[in-house]
């Protein structure tokens, strides 16, 4: 909040409560559209809305990829690649391989974890640790145009593995 915006009581000092902020408002003549009660610690300011920058759309936040490297597998029942969903659309990423994803795919593996538990005989369950599912090192940042490639080149692997395991079974 810029600080020429903010606007105290005749004293100079916040005001005590909401109400005499929003009183004020009135008393002073200011524009109820223009201007809203803020809270600042234990008391109150009052802050002129700049329209246009509430008006004003949002740039969309451009999304970040990173090179990655998936850990080895951890149990025998771990899947052999690793199958990540964001907003229903799955990525399935080879295990032990240089790879780049997008950050929601990153972000994705930083949060799947699993509890840990410890029982002892006449004691309640506790959690005493979480793991991730996916361990990855961080290998740098990339750009959109190496995913993009990556993906593509995956998947056209992946149509000719399927078209021979066809040729295959026919």
């Amino acid at each position: 909040m810029d600080i020429q915006n903010i606007i105290m009581s005749k004293d100079g000092k916040p005001f005590k409560n909401r109400a005499a902020a929003q009183g004020a408002i009135g008393s002073m003549g200011l524009d109820q559209d223009e201007h809203v009660v803020v809270p600042m610690g234990d008391a109150f300011v009052i802050a002129k809305v700049d329209k246009e920058a509430i008006m004003a759309p949002a740039e969309p936040e451009q999304e970040k990829y990173y090179w990655v490297r998936f850990h080895p597998k951890g149990s025998p029942n771990d899947e052999h690649d690793v199958v990540l969903s964001v907003n229903g659309e799955p990525l399935i990423i080879a295990r032990q391989k240089r790879v780049c994803i997008p950050g929601r795919y990153r972000e994705c593996c930083d949060n799947g974890m699993y509890p840990v538990f410890r029982q002892l005989p006449g004691k309640d369950r506790k959690v005493v640790a979480w793991v991730k599912h996916f361990n990855y090192d961080m290998l740098g940042d990339a750009t959109e145009s190496d995913f993009i490639k990556m993906k593509r080149d995956g998947t056209i692997r992946t149509k000719k593995a399927m078209e021979q395991s066809e040729e295959m079974n026919a």
